[in-house]
């Protein structure tokens, strides 16, 4: 019997030809948007010291997560789900490979989102908290990251990932993937830790936040000369546009994901040739965040879309770049109220659009 063959791979269908073409041309789409969106991002924040806070390092972190793993996981995902290999061996290499660095993203992604929430709230309801340097921003980071390698190292090596996946059931026998436990309700790991906590987490910070700015705004209105000044409650308003369309864009993108493989861990047997391009669909739905947030980004934050004018200006006609931290000096100056100044230019710093 080939490994190729309909009856071996629910995945691997020679009467659905277009189907397969169609989600192959879809995936190798996303490969260059992944890309092309977040890799600028990530330049712009890593050369432009205007950038350098802690909201647009978490950006950076989130795009950096999604251009690494999503580089890898597209590839593998188009090399196992539609194409035959060589041989078993780098079949099942592959296949391991590609659940190991899906959990990295699952748990980098949901730790981002929340690090991004918990960043608004105290950046908006304490203003003038400080909120640690650069070696505390790269101690949280690389919490995330560790967490990240330990858990997707522990589904690897007890081969619990393969029992979160109905659709590679066929595969265990060929990879030789042993049972340590049942599949019980392993399958609701990811969705409770890694989708349903950190948007009930995300959404109370916000609410917090969202109360705070409506207490600002009524501050200001009623006292002109309070020290909430328009700029900064706008800067506010801007930054919370863009950490809540990120939190809406992965509660929407990721929920297709998590709904069909509880419903097919649920019922199996409900996972037919007659629908084997649903689970596929499902991963279109949530690789297509790892671009989406980017857009969210770019679209929201003034600050990234000046800098990258002024890049793109001294590159085209060969002028030096003007300092990326003029703009925070610039705001600062312009401020008349020592007090208003002092507040006004922490707000500047620490939201950084």
């Amino acid at each position: 019997m080939s490994f190729c063959n309909a009856s071996v791979s629910l995945l691997k269908m020679p009467n659905s030809v277009i189907t397969s073409a169609v989600f192959i041309g879809v995936n190798l789409l996303l490969f260059v948007a992944i890309v092309m969106l977040n890799l600028p991002v990530i330049i712009a924040i890593v050369i432009c010291k205007r950038l350098h806070t802690l909201f647009h390092v978490n950006i950076l972190c989130l795009c950096s997560s999604d251009l690494v793993v999503a580089s890898l996981s597209v590839p593998l995902n188009l090399f196992v789900n539609y194409f035959c290999a060589p041989d078993l061996e780098m079949y099942c290499t592959a296949h391991n490979i590609l659940l190991f660095f899906t959990d990295i993203g699952f748990v980098m992604t949901s730790c981002i989102v929340v690090a991004i929430a918990v960043d608004r709230c105290r950046a908006v309801v304490k203003p003038l908290r400080q909120l640690g340097g650069k070696r505390s921003v790269a101690m949280r980071i690389s919490v995330i990251i560790a967490c990240a390698v330990v858990y997707a190292t522990a589904m690897f090596f007890s081969e619990l990932e393969w029992q979160k996946h109905p659709e590679y059931d066929i595969y265990k026998d060929i990879c030789n993937v042993g049972t340590v436990v049942e599949r019980g309700y392993v399958f609701l790991i990811d969705p409770i830790l890694f989708y349903c906590v950190p948007l009930c987490i995300s959404a109370c910070l916000y609410a917090r936040v969202i109360l705070q700015l409506w207490r600002e705004m009524e501050q200001m209105d009623a006292a002109p000369d309070s020290h909430v000044t328009a700029g900064a409650l706008q800067r506010k308003k801007r930054a919370m546009k863009i950490s809540v369309c990120i939190v809406i864009v992965f509660a929407v993108m990721w929920l297709p994901y998590h709904s069909a493989h509880i419903y097919f861990n649920i019922y199996p047997d409900k996972l037919t040739q007659d629908i084997w391009w649903l689970l596929p669909a499902c991963n279109v739905s949530y690789l297509n965040f790892n671009w989406m947030n980017s857009i969210v980004y770019v679209y929201f934050s003034v600050a990234f879309r000046e800098e990258l004018l002024l890049r793109w200006r001294s590159c085209v006609g060969c002028k030096p770049a003007i300092n990326c931290s003029n703009g925070v000096e610039r705001n600062t100056a312009s401020t008349v109220d020592t007090r208003t100044s002092s507040i006004a230019s922490s707000e500047i710093v620490e939201i950084g659009l």
